[in-house]
């Protein structure tokens, strides 16, 4: 009996990603794909102002389907834009600033639509080795999270949504409108579960990133995530949200104990700086498209 073949779009956001963008690609054409058939790989090149038009071309590779934004229109904008070209089954979104090193990322990611048992997945986003002594403390609050968000409700919940890499079934996608570029990872994970469709953390798989190495651009980044229940307040209702935002007690307090003990003096220096964060969150919410985009968080060559 033959294998019904699935068709799979891929959509990525683009933002002067001319550093990373032709090895993502490339990590793309080494996929084993199974029985998931490429429709296209969409690029929007959203106001970008370095070469990342000259690098996916370079590229050649005909499955990509270039959209250039002459001016800057956002991440959740341009996501949109990626949606309405899509007639695929499944859908993938992936940060430009990625890579991929398994093989069978894509039909592993997508597994779970595919067998029917949710509308939207994503995996584990793991840094690569970190260089300075902030990344370092990054490196080891991020494991920490990771830790968090697998055994809170074995993976289903907002922390383990992250916008570096999902998937999601066509049932999702035409139904979802991104709103603001701040929070559109928690956007889709809530938006998903409101709509009564389930959402898989998938283990068995990963993208890799770099962690920023200044201060600045931490704080930037993290700036977004503290505040984006703030944002959410405009689409979702306050309980809703507490209850997503809420991490679990016992859970969080083990994790963060185990940490301490093994990793006291990294552990220590990020509760100052979540502390910190904390408090800045409290001032005014930027609720618009854009921000700066963090130069130090940008992977080099692996």
């Amino acid at each position: 009996m033959r294998t019904r073949k699935i068709s799979l779009t891929i959509g990525i956001p683009a933002y002067n990603e001319e550093r990373n963008i032709g090895y993502l690609l490339d990590d793309l054409k080494s996929q084993s794909l199974g029985n998931i058939v490429i429709d296209a790989i969409i690029v929007v090149s959203d106001g970008s102002t370095d070469r990342t038009k000259l690098v996916i071309q370079r590229s050649n590779y005909k499955l990509v389907k270039l959209i250039e934004n002459s001016t800057r229109v956002g991440l959740a904008l341009a996501q949109n834009q990626i949606i309405e070209n899509c007639k695929s089954e499944v859908l993938v979104l992936l940060n430009a600033d990625i890579r991929i090193t398994d093989r069978h990322f894509l039909s592993r990611l997508c597994r779970p639509i595919i067998e029917g048992r949710c509308a939207l997945t994503a995996c584990r986003f793991m840094p690569i080795t970190p260089n300075n002594f902030l990344e370092k403390v990054l490196f080891v609050s991020a494991t920490l999270k990771q830790k968090i968000s697998e055994e809170w409700n074995d993976g289903d919940n907002l922390l383990s949504c992250r916008g570096t890499a999902r998937a999601f079934s066509r049932v999702l996608y035409k139904k979802l409108v991104f709103k603001s570029s701040f929070a559109e990872d928690a956007f889709s994970y809530i938006f998903c579960k409101s709509r009564n469709l389930n959402y898989c953390y998938v283990k068995d798989t990963f993208i890799l990133y770099k962690l920023p190495d200044t201060l600045h651009d931490h704080l930037r980044q993290s700036l977004r995530f503290h505040q984006s229940q703030q944002v959410l307040k405009k689409y979702f209702k306050p309980t809703t949200l507490a209850s997503h935002y809420r991490l679990p007690f016992v859970i969080t307090v083990s994790a963060l104990l185990s940490f301490l003990l093994r990793n006291p003096i990294h552990v220590l220096i990020y509760l100052l700086i979540l502390l910190f964060i904390k408090i800045k969150s409290g001032q005014k919410v930027r609720t618009d498209h854009f921000w700066e985009t963090s130069a130090s968080s940008k992977l080099p060559n692996i």
